[in-house]
């Protein structure tokens, strides 16, 4: 019961730690230097950095997002790479093909003689891979 209630005690000091935090910023960025002066304020940054920091963040937040795709994408392996697992022994459909890629799927009605679900087997990678690029 006190550890609940001293989370949530603690998280309300944050909480309002956070909004004091901003409202300096903003009176930083905002206020003349005469005013700030006068309310013994008398060192603090430049004002160069209430544009530049805030812009800062928000480049690095959206390359990350660029970065986390790249990073992704520099390591995944090629289809024909011999380290990309394959299924040694697929199950062909009833007619001795691969399983259809789900763009050739032919869809009809549900109840009908022929339902549109196909047959469960594998789909050979590099087949999917052309499918979905």
């Amino acid at each position: 019961e006190t550890e609940k209630h001293s989370k949530s005690i603690l998280s309300f000091v944050a909480w309002a730690a956070s909004i004091f935090v901003y409202l300096c910023f903003v009176a930083w960025a905002l206020l003349p230097a005469k005013t700030l002066h006068y309310i013994g304020v008398t060192y603090y940054p430049s004002r160069y950095y209430a544009i530049a920091l805030p812009a800062y963040v928000l480049v690095v937040y959206l390359l990350s997002g660029v970065a986390y795709i790249g990073f992704n994408m520099v390591n995944t392996l090629d289809p024909e790479d011999m380290a990309t697992i394959k299924d040694l022994s697929p199950s062909p459909s009833a007619n001795g093909n691969m399983a259809a890629p789900l763009s050739f799927i032919k869809i009809t009605m549900i109840g009908s003689k022929d339902s549109g679900i196909p047959e469960i087997g594998d789909i050979d990678p590099i087949l999917a891979s052309t499918v979905l690029t």
